[in-house]
């Protein structure tokens, strides 16, 4: 059923994208198991990503040219860890938070997004990583976005 709603969305994403996807040059990663991609252009990855909570997908952009290694879907987002520094735009900093946070961003020296708390809600948070040294990994401390060690 999963698999027969992700082509079915392929397909329509496929059949409204004006200009068609470079099937040769689309970036490896995880995210291929997960979402359909509807564009690959000048470093530009668009695709349709499936959610966690449900069969709805999302659609979501990622400007590759900032990835270092895997790109993965995060609850319907195209995600990277950034090659250096704290990253932009969905290339995001490495540390644990992955895990327990979602539609996490980068804009400036500012990291935001949702975190589960202790008791496993979702609350939003951002930090400012101007305080942390550059490549500190970031932790989620009881739904807090936090630089790890401090």
């Amino acid at each position: 059923m999963r698999a027969a709603l992700l082509l079915t969305i392929a397909a329509f994403a496929l059949s409204t994208v004006s200009s068609p996807a470079r099937a040769d040059g689309e970036p490896g990663g995880s995210y291929k198991r997960t979402c359909a991609v509807s564009n690959f252009r000048d470093s530009i990855l668009s695709a349709f990503c499936a959610r966690e909570s449900g069969p709805y997908h999302r659609a979501s952009q990622l400007d590759v040219r900032q990835c270092d290694g895997d790109i993965f879907n995060r609850d319907g987002g195209l995600q990277c860890y950034t090659k250096t520094g704290w990253g932009s735009g969905r290339a995001i900093p490495r540390g644990s938070y992955i895990e327990t946070c979602r539609d996490v961003t980068v804009s400036g020296q500012r990291i935001s997004g949702q975190c589960k708390d202790g008791g496993g809600s979702y609350r939003s948070t951002s930090l400012m990583v101007d305080g942390c040294p550059i490549g500190t990994p970031i932790d989620n401390r009881d739904g807090r976005l936090a630089c790890r060690g401090r």
